[in-house]
């Protein structure tokens, strides 16, 4: 069933892309979820990502496409992008619909992510360790994907010290679509941090008068510089990667060493209903600050145009093919539909800014 999309006003013009921000206030997921569960990926965990199998059933996967393609998608400004070439836009989620998403992912995500500055003193390095193995322990095992729950410890220069809890998943929403073809990708780079938001809707259902408010936290200029924050400011820490299709050719998620190198890449096959998640940087574009520990350079490579044109018969040819072609044999691979183009959505995971000295 298709439902209602709408545009979206926001609280910061700064955050408001350029092809604007939609909603569907009306999307449900399923009554029944999926069986949700971790995938053993000693490859991407080797790398600090892990992946989760099913946090969306295929229907549901399918559901966001529909809605996607009605709220319409914007290609780059520019074919010289460097960096991305795909089409684009912006999902503000519900409040309904992001809370059954935080619930649903909240086993396999860290529960703490425990973040100190370059000059932490080594004592209270190892206390976060401590804490985190206590946890591990806790969780009856390793959780060597990791997710699972167990806390993060990471440097992260230029950020506020402390521990950080789960919150959920922000309600700002990324959607991209690769055509097949072999130009659309998105070159190797770092996800950012970004604040927590919420879709406010005025009226009972209409949609038409939604804001996303953001989160009204301040960064410093540079690593040594002081945030400004609320006491429910929230920031993501996290990114997460949900495949809404899949039965193309290419369209990898390549995670790569951080030097960029393609020695060390781990690639992802996209399979609908699909999670992927990995660290994010608190760089922030800030001279002098480094990508975060355990942030992942990674980037989405193309689909292809189509299978290798070849005679292999992968189902007999109706009668009406057998007379438009005059041929016996099989359908041809360059006879068979083109592939769908990726559907990928992208979200953060954020996290509540710990108040000062935690």
């Amino acid at each position: 069933m298709m439902v209602a999309v709408f545009r979206c006003a926001t609280s910061n013009p700064l955050h408001m892309p350029a092809e604007g921000l939609w909603c569907a206030p009306g999307f449900r997921l399923d009554a029944e979820p999926p069986a949700t569960r971790l995938i053993e990926d000693s490859a991407a965990a080797s790398l600090g990502a892990f992946r989760i199998r099913s946090l969306l059933s295929r229907r549901e996967a399918e559901g966001f496409v529909r809605a996607a393609d009605a709220m319409g998608f914007t290609r780059s400004a520019s074919d010289s992008d460097t960096e991305r070439r795909n089409g684009a836009l912006s999902w503000a989620l519900h409040d309904p619909l992001r809370e059954a998403l935080s619930a649903r992912i909240a086993p396999f995500v860290p529960r703490a992510i425990c973040s100190h500055s370059g000059e932490a003193a080594p004592e209270r390095r190892a206390e976060m360790l401590r804490a985190e193995a206590a946890r591990r322990a806790l969780l009856g095992g390793g959780g060597s994907a990791g997710g699972g729950g167990e806390p993060w410890v990471r440097r992260c220069d230029g950020a506020p010290e402390g521990t950080y809890r789960y919150e959920g998943l922000n309600a700002r929403c990324r959607v991209y679509r690769y055509e097949p073809g072999g130009s659309d990708r998105f070159a190797p780079h770092f996800d950012e941090c970004w604040p927590g938001s919420t879709l406010a809707l005025k009226g009972t259902g209409g949609g038409e008068e939604a804001t996303l408010v953001y989160d009204g936290w301040t960064y410093g200029a540079d690593a040594t510089a002081t945030w400004q924050w609320g006491p429910r400011d929230r920031v993501s820490h996290l990114s997460v990667l949900v495949y809404l299709n899949d039965g193309f050719p290419g369209g990898e998620t390549a995670l790569l060493q951080e030097d960029g190198g393609g020695g060390g890449s781990v690639c992802v096959a996209p399979s609908a209903g699909d999670a992927l998640c990995f660290g994010q940087s608190f760089a922030l574009g800030r001279p002098g600050v480094c990508p975060s520990e355990r942030a992942l350079l990674h980037e989405g490579r193309p689909v292809a145009a189509a299978p290798p044109r070849a005679y292999a018969t992968t189902r007999a040819p109706t009668r009406r093919e057998r007379r438009r072609s005059g041929r016996r044999g099989g359908v041809r691979a360059a006879d068979a539909p083109p592939p769908p183009a990726k559907i990928v959505m992208r979200s953060d995971l954020l996290y509540w800014i710990p108040p000062p000295e935690s």
